[in-house]
Protein backbone atom coordinates (compact mmCIF):
# COMPACT_ATOMS: atom_id res chain seq x y z
CA UNK A 1 0.00 0.00 0.00
CA UNK A 2 1.08 3.57 -0.56
CA UNK A 3 1.39 6.19 2.13
CA UNK A 4 2.45 9.82 2.00
CA UNK A 5 5.35 11.78 3.40
CA UNK A 6 6.22 15.40 4.10
CA UNK A 7 9.72 16.67 3.32
CA UNK A 8 10.95 19.36 5.74
CA UNK A 9 13.87 21.11 3.96
CA UNK A 10 14.99 23.15 6.99
CA UNK A 11 15.67 20.12 9.16
CA UNK A 12 16.26 17.69 6.26
CA UNK A 13 13.59 15.44 7.79
CA UNK A 14 11.08 13.16 6.10
CA UNK A 15 7.79 12.70 7.96
CA UNK A 16 5.72 9.68 6.92
CA UNK A 17 1.98 9.33 7.39
CA UNK A 18 1.18 5.64 7.44
CA UNK A 19 -2.11 4.28 6.13
CA UNK A 20 -1.72 0.86 7.73
CA UNK A 21 -1.00 -0.47 11.19
CA UNK A 22 2.43 -1.53 12.41
CA UNK A 23 1.91 -4.90 14.04
CA UNK A 24 4.11 -5.87 16.97
CA UNK A 25 7.22 -7.92 16.07
CA UNK A 26 6.34 -7.89 12.38
CA UNK A 27 8.85 -6.65 9.83
CA UNK A 28 7.76 -3.74 7.65
CA UNK A 29 9.63 -2.05 4.82
CA UNK A 30 8.97 0.94 2.61
CA UNK A 31 10.90 2.89 -0.01
CA UNK A 32 11.06 6.41 -1.42
CA UNK A 33 13.15 8.28 -4.00
CA UNK A 34 15.53 11.19 -3.45
CA UNK A 35 18.06 13.03 -5.61
CA UNK A 36 21.63 12.52 -4.44
CA UNK A 37 23.54 15.67 -3.42
CA UNK A 38 25.52 17.53 -6.08
CA UNK A 39 28.66 17.19 -3.98
CA UNK A 40 31.43 15.36 -5.83
CA UNK A 41 31.99 13.16 -2.80
CA UNK A 42 30.25 12.75 0.53
CA UNK A 43 30.50 10.29 3.38
CA UNK A 44 27.46 8.25 4.35
CA UNK A 45 25.03 10.05 6.65
CA UNK A 46 23.77 8.95 10.07
CA UNK A 47 20.06 8.19 9.67
CA UNK A 48 17.66 7.90 12.61
CA UNK A 49 13.97 7.05 12.86
CA UNK A 50 11.48 8.07 15.55
CA UNK A 51 8.41 10.28 15.79
CA UNK A 52 7.75 13.85 14.83
CA UNK A 53 6.30 15.86 17.70
CA UNK A 54 3.58 17.94 16.14
CA UNK A 55 0.54 15.96 15.12
CA UNK A 56 -2.77 14.88 16.53
CA UNK A 57 -2.67 11.50 18.28
CA UNK A 58 1.11 11.50 17.90
CA UNK A 59 2.55 8.50 19.74
CA UNK A 60 6.06 9.27 21.00
CA UNK A 61 8.78 6.80 20.03
CA UNK A 62 12.44 7.09 20.93
CA UNK A 63 14.73 7.98 18.04
CA UNK A 64 16.82 5.03 16.88
CA UNK A 65 19.90 5.23 14.72
CA UNK A 66 19.65 3.08 11.60
CA UNK A 67 22.28 0.40 11.05
CA UNK A 68 23.24 1.26 7.45
CA UNK A 69 26.24 3.58 7.02
CA UNK A 70 26.16 4.30 3.27
CA UNK A 71 22.92 6.28 2.96
CA UNK A 72 23.45 9.41 0.82
CA UNK A 73 27.08 8.43 0.34
CA UNK A 74 28.36 10.00 -2.89
CA UNK A 75 31.39 8.56 -4.65
CA UNK A 76 34.05 10.80 -6.16
CA UNK A 77 33.76 10.29 -9.95
CA UNK A 78 36.88 8.67 -11.39
CA UNK A 79 37.89 7.26 -14.74
CA UNK A 80 39.24 3.71 -14.62
CA UNK A 81 41.43 1.61 -16.93
CA UNK A 82 42.39 4.60 -19.09
CA UNK A 83 44.72 4.33 -22.08
CA UNK A 84 45.38 5.73 -25.55
CA UNK A 85 46.77 3.92 -28.59
CA UNK A 86 47.90 5.08 -32.03
CA UNK A 87 48.76 3.04 -35.10
CA UNK A 88 51.60 5.09 -36.61
CA UNK A 89 54.60 7.25 -35.68
CA UNK A 90 55.54 7.96 -39.30
CA UNK A 91 55.74 11.68 -40.20
CA UNK A 92 52.62 12.91 -42.05
CA UNK A 93 51.01 9.46 -41.86
CA UNK A 94 47.32 8.99 -41.06
CA UNK A 95 47.21 7.53 -37.55
CA UNK A 96 44.23 5.79 -35.95
CA UNK A 97 43.76 6.78 -32.31
CA UNK A 98 41.78 4.77 -29.74
CA UNK A 99 41.01 6.14 -26.28
CA UNK A 100 39.83 3.54 -23.75
CA UNK A 101 38.20 4.13 -20.36
CA UNK A 102 35.55 3.10 -17.87
CA UNK A 103 34.07 4.88 -14.86
CA UNK A 104 33.24 4.15 -11.23
CA UNK A 105 29.98 6.10 -11.60
CA UNK A 106 27.27 6.30 -14.24
CA UNK A 107 28.00 8.86 -16.96
CA UNK A 108 24.71 10.30 -18.28
CA UNK A 109 23.92 10.98 -21.94
CA UNK A 110 25.25 14.36 -23.22
CA UNK A 111 28.01 14.52 -20.61
CA UNK A 112 30.91 16.45 -22.16
CA UNK A 113 34.16 14.46 -22.31
CA UNK A 114 37.46 16.31 -22.81
CA UNK A 115 40.74 14.84 -24.08
CA UNK A 116 43.81 17.04 -23.57
CA UNK A 117 47.23 17.37 -25.18
CA UNK A 118 46.44 17.78 -28.89
CA UNK A 119 48.55 20.86 -29.39
CA UNK A 120 48.22 23.54 -32.04
CA UNK A 121 50.29 23.37 -35.22
CA UNK A 122 51.24 19.71 -35.01
CA UNK A 123 48.31 17.92 -36.59
CA UNK A 124 45.67 17.94 -39.28
CA UNK A 125 42.35 16.26 -38.62
CA UNK A 126 40.19 14.62 -41.21
CA UNK A 127 37.14 16.68 -42.02
CA UNK A 128 34.08 16.24 -44.18
CA UNK A 129 33.17 19.04 -46.56
CA UNK A 130 29.74 19.93 -47.87
CA UNK A 131 29.83 17.19 -50.53
CA UNK A 132 30.75 14.51 -48.01
CA UNK A 133 34.26 13.97 -49.38
CA UNK A 134 37.15 13.62 -46.98
CA UNK A 135 39.94 16.16 -47.00
CA UNK A 136 42.99 16.83 -44.84
CA UNK A 137 42.40 20.51 -44.13
CA UNK A 138 43.05 21.74 -40.62
CA UNK A 139 39.67 22.00 -38.93
CA UNK A 140 37.91 22.07 -35.58
CA UNK A 141 35.69 19.14 -36.55
CA UNK A 142 36.68 15.61 -35.55
CA UNK A 143 34.81 12.54 -36.78
CA UNK A 144 34.58 9.91 -34.05
CA UNK A 145 33.25 6.42 -33.42
CA UNK A 146 32.08 5.97 -29.82
CA UNK A 147 31.97 2.27 -28.89
CA UNK A 148 30.15 1.16 -25.72
CA UNK A 149 31.14 -2.37 -24.67
CA UNK A 150 29.33 -4.63 -22.21
CA UNK A 151 31.92 -6.05 -19.79
CA UNK A 152 30.01 -9.31 -19.30
CA UNK A 153 29.23 -10.19 -22.91
CA UNK A 154 31.73 -8.02 -24.87
CA UNK A 155 28.82 -6.95 -27.07
CA UNK A 156 29.46 -3.58 -28.73
CA UNK A 157 27.33 -0.66 -29.81
CA UNK A 158 29.02 1.85 -32.11
CA UNK A 159 27.72 5.39 -32.63
CA UNK A 160 29.34 7.82 -35.09
CA UNK A 161 29.47 11.40 -33.82
CA UNK A 162 31.28 14.66 -34.47
CA UNK A 163 33.61 16.09 -31.84
CA UNK A 164 35.53 19.36 -31.78
CA UNK A 165 39.19 20.33 -31.56
CA UNK A 166 40.19 23.70 -30.09
CA UNK A 167 43.68 24.64 -31.27
CA UNK A 168 44.23 27.31 -28.62
CA UNK A 169 43.33 25.05 -25.68
CA UNK A 170 44.72 21.84 -27.25
CA UNK A 171 41.47 20.04 -26.34
CA UNK A 172 39.25 17.54 -28.13
CA UNK A 173 35.70 17.50 -26.75
CA UNK A 174 32.60 15.46 -27.49
CA UNK A 175 29.22 14.77 -25.89
CA UNK A 176 28.39 11.25 -24.75
CA UNK A 177 25.79 9.94 -27.24
CA UNK A 178 24.38 7.51 -24.68
CA UNK A 179 24.70 6.59 -21.02
CA UNK A 180 27.81 4.74 -19.86
CA UNK A 181 27.07 2.42 -16.95
CA UNK A 182 29.65 1.08 -14.53
CA UNK A 183 29.38 -2.43 -16.01
CA UNK A 184 30.35 -1.11 -19.46
CA UNK A 185 33.52 0.40 -20.92
CA UNK A 186 34.13 2.98 -23.61
CA UNK A 187 36.34 3.19 -26.68
CA UNK A 188 36.59 6.42 -28.66
CA UNK A 189 38.18 6.18 -32.11
CA UNK A 190 39.30 8.96 -34.44
CA UNK A 191 41.97 9.66 -37.06
CA UNK A 192 44.56 12.38 -37.46
CA UNK A 193 47.60 13.12 -39.59
CA UNK A 194 50.89 13.02 -37.73
CA UNK A 195 53.08 16.14 -37.67
CA UNK A 196 55.92 16.33 -40.18
CA UNK A 197 58.61 17.13 -37.60
CA UNK A 198 59.99 14.64 -35.07
CA UNK A 199 58.24 14.90 -31.71
CA UNK A 200 58.70 12.97 -28.47
CA UNK A 201 54.98 13.29 -27.73
CA UNK A 202 52.89 14.94 -25.05
CA UNK A 203 50.86 13.58 -22.14
CA UNK A 204 47.12 13.31 -22.71
CA UNK A 205 44.44 13.26 -20.00
CA UNK A 206 40.69 12.73 -19.98
CA UNK A 207 38.29 15.00 -18.07
CA UNK A 208 34.55 15.28 -17.51
CA UNK A 209 32.01 17.20 -15.43
CA UNK A 210 28.75 16.01 -13.85
CA UNK A 211 25.87 18.20 -12.61
CA UNK A 212 27.71 21.33 -13.87
CA UNK A 213 29.82 21.32 -10.70
CA UNK A 214 31.20 17.84 -10.04
CA UNK A 215 34.58 17.34 -11.69
CA UNK A 216 35.93 13.88 -12.44
CA UNK A 217 39.41 13.23 -11.09
CA UNK A 218 41.76 13.87 -14.03
CA UNK A 219 43.03 10.60 -15.46
CA UNK A 220 46.20 10.15 -17.50
CA UNK A 221 45.71 8.40 -20.84
CA UNK A 222 49.30 8.20 -22.06
CA UNK A 223 51.64 9.71 -24.63
CA UNK A 224 50.25 11.08 -27.91
CA UNK A 225 51.54 12.64 -31.15
CA UNK A 226 54.82 10.73 -31.09
CA UNK A 227 56.63 11.13 -34.42
CA UNK A 228 59.82 9.26 -35.30
CA UNK A 229 62.95 11.03 -36.49
CA UNK A 230 63.90 10.31 -40.09
CA UNK A 231 67.28 8.69 -40.55
CA UNK A 232 69.12 6.48 -43.03
CA UNK A 233 70.26 3.02 -42.02
CA UNK A 234 72.11 2.71 -45.34
CA UNK A 235 73.76 5.73 -47.02
CA UNK A 236 76.23 4.93 -49.80
CA UNK A 237 77.55 6.88 -52.81
CA UNK A 238 79.89 5.89 -55.67
CA UNK A 239 80.94 7.09 -59.13
CA UNK A 240 81.50 5.44 -62.51
CA UNK A 241 84.71 7.24 -63.59
CA UNK A 242 87.75 8.82 -61.89
CA UNK A 243 89.22 10.31 -65.14
CA UNK A 244 89.91 14.06 -65.49
CA UNK A 245 87.47 16.08 -67.59
CA UNK A 246 85.21 13.04 -67.96
CA UNK A 247 81.79 14.22 -69.07
CA UNK A 248 80.08 10.95 -68.26
CA UNK A 249 80.73 10.36 -64.59
CA UNK A 250 77.60 8.80 -63.17
CA UNK A 251 77.08 9.33 -59.45
CA UNK A 252 74.96 6.68 -57.72
CA UNK A 253 73.40 7.13 -54.28
CA UNK A 254 71.90 4.26 -52.28
CA UNK A 255 69.72 5.05 -49.26
CA UNK A 256 67.57 3.03 -46.88
CA UNK A 257 65.29 5.05 -44.56
CA UNK A 258 64.34 3.95 -41.06
CA UNK A 259 60.75 5.15 -41.66
CA UNK A 260 58.61 5.65 -44.74
CA UNK A 261 59.03 8.95 -46.57
CA UNK A 262 55.50 9.87 -47.60
CA UNK A 263 54.80 12.15 -50.54
CA UNK A 264 52.28 14.04 -48.38
CA UNK A 265 55.27 15.34 -46.39
CA UNK A 266 56.89 16.72 -49.59
CA UNK A 267 60.32 15.36 -48.60
CA UNK A 268 63.44 16.96 -50.11
CA UNK A 269 66.85 15.27 -50.32
CA UNK A 270 69.91 17.52 -50.54
CA UNK A 271 73.35 16.23 -51.58
CA UNK A 272 76.23 18.48 -50.57
CA UNK A 273 80.00 18.41 -51.06
CA UNK A 274 80.08 18.07 -54.88
CA UNK A 275 83.02 20.47 -55.05
CA UNK A 276 84.38 21.50 -58.48
CA UNK A 277 81.79 19.40 -60.30
CA UNK A 278 81.02 20.79 -63.77
CA UNK A 279 77.32 21.07 -64.55
CA UNK A 280 76.20 22.88 -67.70
CA UNK A 281 72.52 23.04 -66.77
CA UNK A 282 70.38 24.13 -63.83
CA UNK A 283 68.76 20.71 -63.59
CA UNK A 284 70.10 17.18 -63.84
CA UNK A 285 68.22 14.06 -64.85
CA UNK A 286 68.09 11.57 -61.99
Amino acid sequence: EKGKALWKPDSKTLVLYLTCCLECNKDISFSFDLWNPKNCSQAGQTISIGTWNGGYNNVPIDSFQMTSTDILMVEQPMFLHTSVESTSKIPCDLSNYTVKLSSNVRIPTNTKITITGFSDGRLKFLSVNATGNESSTCTSRVLMDVVVINNSTDSKETISIEGHWNASTELITFDMPQELRTDHRLEVKFQLYNPASPFSGSTSKVKAMLCDSCQFTDAKLGNILEVSSIGFTTKEIWQSSPWPCCDNNQITVSLVSNVSLLSSCSPTLTITGLRDAIVNASTINV
